[in-house]
């Protein structure tokens, strides 16, 4: 199971810029530091298991321990038996803290053994390939903890799947709390919450030799902060189960006891060992807990910063209205569409359907009405002016006769004019100019229509246009203009 908010406004003025500098040092650690970590793990293997060491120290673990059944002599078995068998002992052995302990201080292999010269040069060589390695340098080993490797093994990564994982997590959940509460109260809870998830995990495994490694208990702890934040806002998430995807609004504070759940669960029944549930636990409880105290009596974040997703109304009822219109239930389809309107006045895509059910009965009032409303919206965008031409070329084919509004007109004539039918405005200037020549616009429009024939390399049509603008407005600033066009037309 997967719950990820989805929601919070960014702008460069409020860019996370403590977020992005997270991301950006782990994916510098990984590429820089860990991108071949597999090779060098495999060569100090390959090493371990092929010279002498791992019979040596393999030998001396069967013994401490008393395994009767592993003192068969390894030699004796195929190389494929043989390094399997031996990278079994190996593991338990590495993981048994007290032997390693008597190891590293030659009480299993002593000074007076034959095989010691041999062995402690094989192991300072082995020691050394692994030193070398990122994960066991600077991950956090609970057998041999150390200040450094508490801060460090935050910024270490098992993998390109673990980073990417990792850094999606922390740029949707990191965005939200970073603008929500500030960068210093953001930073010191990664931090911290990354300490706790660390602390949690060593209480529980304070003898284990294995590297903890990953920003994902300090994210945990950025998650718990969220939860408890923005406890009572309700969030979009986006989640799946199994196979199973969808989006849902629900309040922040319901998904700390649906992370921590999934952990426990984890925890239970997952297979994969390797993973920190208890990690996420501990950065998930401290989390909350210093979101708790950040609302309660430092004030360090803006419920402003996380709204509620509108609820989508529109949609449904639009995609309800095109299926009645498919089925041919007009009535149904026109009712719908108008209950859309009454949302969202606007709304082109409704406008449209209800002005194609409605031109079928072209002497019906509302088809005039509604032709008037959607080119007077159309009209205020030129980008949409091939849709224009379209509503348009419908209205004229079938209103008998057309009556749109004088202001329709004269913004139609600019729109033909200027994006590629000065036919079109043409055709409706001249009804313009023959009844009523005294309106207000018609030179710059006339104007307008020279353009729009040049444009179209029509330069007899634009020196006719320029010419009726110089006699019938001959006193206007664009008669000057137009003369002095058809100067350079000459």
């Amino acid at each position: 199971m997967l719950i990820i908010p989805l929601t919070g406004k960014m702008s460069l003025r409020n860019l996370p810029f403590v977020t992005i500098a997270l991301i950006l040092i782990n994916c510098i650690v990984f590429f820089l530091f860990q991108y071949n970590e597999n090779k060098q793990y495999m060569a100090a293997e390959d090493f371990y298991f092929e010279s002498e060491l791992a019979d040596i120290e393999l030998s001396g673990y069967i013994d401490y321990k008393d395994l009767p059944e592993q003192h068969e002599p390894i030699a004796q078995f195929n190389e494929n038996i043989r390094r399997n068998k031996l990278e079994s002992i190996y593991i338990a052995m590495r993981r048994d803290k007290a032997f390693m302990e008597m190891l590293e201080q030659d009480k299993i292999i002593t000074p007076d053994d034959p095989k010691y010269h041999e062995w402690k040069s094989l192991r300072a060589e082995y020691s050394h390939m692994m030193s070398r390695i990122a994960t066991k340098r600077f991950g956090f080993i609970p057998a041999h903890p150390s200040t450094v490797t508490l801060f460090t093994h935050m910024f270490l990564h098992g993998g390109m799947g673990h980073l990417i994982g990792n850094m999606i997590f922390l740029w949707l959940v990191g965005c939200l709390l970073e603008m929500g509460c500030g960068r210093i109260y953001y930073f010191t809870t990664y931090i911290v919450t990354g300490l706790c998830a660390v602390g949690t995990f060593w209480l529980w495994n304070f003898d284990s030799t294995v590297p903890l490694i990953g920003a994902s208990g300090a994210i945990a702890g950025l998650m718990g902060a969220f939860t408890v934040l923005y406890g009572k806002k309700r969030i979009k998430m986006f989640f799946t189960i199994g196979v199973y995807f969808n989006y849902i609004q629900m309040r922040a504070i319901l998904l700390l006891p649906l992370w921590l759940g999934s952990e426990v669960y984890q925890i239970a029944f997952s297979e994969e060992r390797h993973v920190a549930y208890l990690a996420h636990i501990g950065g998930l409880l401290s989390g909350a807990l210093l979101g708790f105290i950040n609302k309660r009596y430092l004030g360090f974040y803006k419920a402003e910063a996380v709204e509620p997703e509108p609820e989508d109304e529109i949609s449904p009822l639009l995609e309800k209205s095109l299926k009645h219109i498919r089925l041919l239930e007009m009535e149904k389809g026109a009712k719908l569409l108008n209950e859309v309107l009454n949302k969202d006045p606007d709304h082109i895509i409704a406008l449209k359907h209800l002005f194609d059910i409605h031109k079928i009965q072209s002497d019906d009032m509302q088809f005039h009405t509604l032709a008037n409303r959607l080119l007077m919206l159309l009209s205020k965008d030129g980008s949409k002016h091939n849709m224009t031409v379209e509503v348009y070329n419908e209205y004229i084919k079938h209103a008998k006769p057309p009556k749109l509004s004088a202001e329709i007109y004269l913004r139609l004539i600019s729109i033909f004019s200027t994006y590629g039918y000065p036919e079109k405005a043409e055709s409706i200037l001249a009804m313009f100019l023959n009844k009523k020549s005294d309106y207000p616009g018609l030179a710059t429009l006339l104007l307008k229509l020279a353009n729009g024939y040049k444009i179209k390399k029509n330069y007899d049509k634009q020196k006719k246009c320029l010419n009726i603008l110089c006699s019938k407005y001959s006193s206007s600033t664009e008669a000057q203009m137009a003369k002095s066009e058809l100067d350079g037309l000459s």
